[in-house]
């Protein structure tokens, strides 16, 4: 019995990691590397506002996902649901990642706006969700470890993806050869799909709470979610680590968001160099998030995270300076280094904060705080960027979020037990 038990768990975290591995594929075309210069060559055929137009798109479709996060996630607790719309959030993220992909589409911009905006919306929900599984699979004390594994999985998705992507693309632009972006698209959706089947199959079910039905879904979850903000001295820690989180995603989204245009409209790279750019930083993040995760379960996890912090102000600085490719493939390393491990880090500590029957409840908050943060980071990234005509004033102002999430992440305390408790006696760090 114990060893068909730890059979069915191994199967079940395999299948939760390959999940990484799947939204990767998304996750790096969609709103990283192709989608956004397809959007403002092809689409928009370089607008000069089509910094602004990425940013207010990108910025009101996660606004809506964060929105729905909290209602979705409580209702999903209380209905026992949880796996059914992680479910239909992946479905839908995935038709919208293949619609973009057929040319009819890509003839009118609203459209192309309304398909990717309504994908995106999916695939945060989706994102909100499959988190929410961490804790039921994974020991409080391993939490890192296994983020650390499902970000590196997804770093792996992501050379993948770039593999089989980058015969089709090559060094063409998309007004060279909008086909091949589109079928990149294509491609995309269908890895994201296969690989993500595993997690949609075999994923658990909670328990529905007594009395409940579907009809009391919406008013359940709206409940429950602001139950959850009036008692906010019950979940103090949870609540200033979302703080944290907000303002460190803002950072992060805006830069990730924008990373590709940087290159492509500061730097003026060509597609090939930009292709190199992004299998540095998903090649060097595969170990640095398996890396990160193990640390954080053995040391201070706030120890990593403040560290990762002073790697994103050396990013910022690097960013609003670099003036030829040479700065910018060094900036791929530390990118790298980076960018899943600090996600990966917080994903997990902020697992050990949450009420365990509320979990789809919390990290669809955990949703809501990251997704306003992308709302107002790249609309003021794009602000800027067109009102200065300086990319690089963009980035300077976007490290001011690096500097707030510092000060939050600081006022945290991490539950009594954990490593974290030397450091807080040692009257430095009061932890996540």
């Amino acid at each position: 019995m114990a060893k068909n038990e730890a059979s069915v768990r191994r199967r079940l975290v395999a299948s939760w990691v390959l999940y990484d591995f799947a939204n990767s594929s998304y996750a790096l075309v969609i709103p990283a590397a192709l989608f956004p210069l397809y959007l403002s060559e092809y689409v928009l055929r370089s607008s000069p506002t089509a910094n602004l137009v990425w940013g207010l798109l990108t910025g009101l479709s996660v606004l809506f996902a964060a929105f729905l996060g909290p209602v979705l996630g409580a209702g999903a607790d209380g209905l026992a649901k949880r796996v059914a719309v992680f479910r239909w959030t992946t479905m839908i993220a995935v038709l919208g990642t293949a619609l973009l992909g057929i040319p009819s589409v890509s003839a009118d911009p609203w459209i192309v706006a309304g398909v990717f905006f309504i994908g995106a919306v999916a695939f945060g929900l989706s994102i909100s969700f499959y988190d929410s599984f961490l804790p039921v699979l994974a020991e409080r004390t391993r939490a890192g470890t296994l983020s650390g594994a499902g970000w590196g999985m997804g770093y792996l998705g992501g050379v993948a993806t770039l593999a089989a992507i980058y015969p089709v693309v090559g060094g063409n632009s998309p007004i060279e050869a909008p086909s091949a972006y589109q079928l990149s698209f294509l491609i995309t959706a269908s890895f994201f799909l296969v690989f993500a089947l595993p997690a949609l199959l075999f994923l658990p079910e909670t328990d529905p709470l007594d009395g409940t039905s579907k009809l009391q879904l919406p008013t359940l979850g709206l409940k429950r979610a602001w139950q959850t903000v009036r008692n906010f001295r019950q979940h103090r820690e949870a609540f200033l680590f979302l703080a944290g989180f907000y303002f460190l995603t803002d950072g992060i989204t805006a830069l990730y968001y924008f990373t590709t245009l940087y290159a492509r409209q500061t730097l003026h790279m060509g597609m090939k160099d930009i292709m190199v750019l992004l299998t540095v930083v998903q090649v060097v993040g595969i170990p640095a998030s398996a890396a990160a995760g193990w640390l954080a379960d053995r040391i201070s996890p706030m120890r990593v995270i403040f560290s990762l912090l002073g790697l994103w102000g050396t990013v910022t600085l690097i960013m609003a300076v670099a003036d030829s490719r040479s700065y910018y493939y060094g900036l791929a390393v530390l990118l790298g280094l980076a960018l899943g491990p600090i996600q990966a880090v917080a994903r997990s500590t902020y697992a050990q904060l949450i009420p365990e029957q509320q979990r789809a409840e919390f990290f669809g908050f955990n949703g809501f705080a990251s997704k306003v943060s992308a709302t107002i980071a790249p609309i003021l990234f794009g602000l800027v960027s067109s009102g200065t005509g300086s990319q690089r004033a963009a980035v300077l102002t976007n490290g001011l979020f690096f500097v707030l999430a510092l000060v939050m992440f600081w006022k945290v305390k991490l539950p009594k037990g954990r490593p974290e408790e030397p450091a807080a006696s040692a009257g430095r760090i009061t932890s996540k």
